[in-house]
């Protein structure tokens, strides 16, 4: 997977952003994916030869020529079964109204989100015993983890004007966008090669760990 670094097309305006923040006393950091994430700066981003250089670009469909590998569409997967004990041993999917099942030769990787994940393993048996009974499920493991502590991804959005110009005032003219075409046709580079999300920071809003803040500019 390509890993941009965008400082070197950021928007200008990105320079005045990461100045205000350290007026403000907040740190700066040059690696959002280092030892220490907190701080201001101008992000990375997943994108190779101009484009999004997504999970299935550069990696399910390079691995989609090996002959071991099959990838099913339009798939509902039920449930995980069980052997004797708590041996996950096949899944059970639905698909073109067909229920059908497969088979697991070494294991069973769960990967469906952080919803449909826990949901899944309480489909299967393995949750809190109260809520699986509640439901008919037979129970394989009580857990009663499983399913909680979910949370919102809240967002609260602020807009300025800006005193100066910004990617907004370039894409406004038609010389604006025949520049940032012209820059992406011959070398794959500049606005339209970039994310829209160019800076931001971890930053601390209290004494809570940094982790809990983000800041996207």
């Amino acid at each position: 997977m390509g890993i941009l670094p965008m400082k070197q097309d950021a928007h200008p305006l990105c320079d005045y952003y990461l100045q205000g923040a350290e007026q403000l006393g907040w740190p700066l950091t040059d690696d959002f994916n280092g030892a220490d994430f907190e701080g201001a700066g101008v992000y990375e981003a997943n994108i190779s030869k101009g484009q999004r250089d997504s999970s299935n670009t550069a990696y399910l469909k390079p691995a989609l020529q090996r002959s071991n590998l099959t990838l099913l569409r339009d798939v509902r997967v039920e449930k995980v079964s069980f052997a004797a004990g708590k041996h996950a041993e096949s899944v059970v999917f639905v698909q073109n109204g067909t229920e059908k099942t497969a088979a697991a030769k070494r294991e069973i990787i769960l990967a469906c989100g952080a919803i449909d994940s826990p949901k899944l393993l309480q489909l299967s048996g393995i949750g809190d015993r109260e809520s699986l009974a509640e439901f008919n499920i037979s129970e394989v493991q009580h857990l009663p983890a499983v399913g909680q502590n979910l949370q919102d991804h809240l967002c609260l959005s602020y807009y300025f004007k800006a005193k100066v110009k910004t990617l907004n005032d370039d894409f406004g003219s038609l010389l604006g966008q025949a520049k940032a075409g012209l820059q992406y046709a011959l070398n794959r580079r500049g606005p339209l090669s970039m994310s829209v999300n160019q800076a931001g920071g971890f930053l601390r809003g209290s004494g809570r760990s940094a982790a809990e803040y983000s800041a996207v500019f």
